[in-house]
């Protein structure tokens, strides 16, 4: 190696240890059996624990893992040892409460001096607690549409059936999931009540619709 290139290798260790050092994500140096040799501020914060316990000894990665996340961390590993890194993940970490934390990881291999993995961990604690206040709200919004006694459909740009309420559905004679991904216009502005076709530039606001079977309402 000749001097620009070990003036390379000293920069990017320095803007390592600068992303490390600014704690804006955890990051977590472990040697080829697990055991955490060195982590941030950030990475201790997210699994609960002192500094005092990681110079202990006490943390390694397996036993911060959750059970049923253990698998997808050792595929990691192997993906590790295989090509020096890992894609990205997702697992959940167990911290010293006993409680369970979500976590993104990336991971790389350094082999020098010696073997090991210096790994970047993002907190997805908030992102996950806004995604289930989002799924709530959207089972709330279905509920209440499902509870009305009028037809309500939601549309794509193609016109496409993206949602139907119960009375919808009933409307049409169709199931729920049968309306999904169905092109709106030919469900309920095809036939005129003679059974005439409505052009798909002509949709009537006051009209019969067809029924799947073959009346009109």
């Amino acid at each position: 190696m000749d001097l620009e290139e070990t003036g390379q290798v000293k920069d990017v260790a320095s803007a390592v240890a600068s992303l490390a050092n600014s704690n804006i994500i955890g990051s977590v140096f472990s040697d080829s059996s697990g055991r955490i040799l060195d982590a941030n501020d950030e990475f201790l914060r997210i699994v609960g624990y002192s500094r005092e316990d990681l110079q202990a000894g006490v943390l390694n990665w397996k036993s911060l893992t959750a059970p049923e996340w253990l698998e997808t961390s050792q595929e990691a590993v192997a993906q590790i040892q295989a090509t020096g890194n890992a894609p990205v993940f997702e697992k959940e970490y167990l911290r010293k409460d006993g409680t369970r934390v979500p976590v993104l990881i990336g991971v790389a291999a350094v082999r020098d001096p010696q073997p090991h993995t210096i790994a970047f961990v993002v907190d997805l604690t908030l992102r996950k607690h806004a995604q289930a206040e989002r799924d709530r709200l959207m089972v709330e919004r279905i509920a209440m549409l499902d509870s009305v006694g009028d037809g309500i459909f939601g549309l794509d740009t193609s016109g496409r059936c993206t949602f139907t309420n119960r009375a919808g559905s009933r409307i049409l004679g169709y199931a729920q999931e049968e309306c999904l991904g169905r092109n709106m216009h030919e469900l309920v502005h095809s036939r005129r009540a003679d059974g005439s076709p409505y052009p798909e530039q002509e949709c009537p606001i006051h009209q019969c619709v067809p029924h799947r079977d073959g009346c009109m309402r």
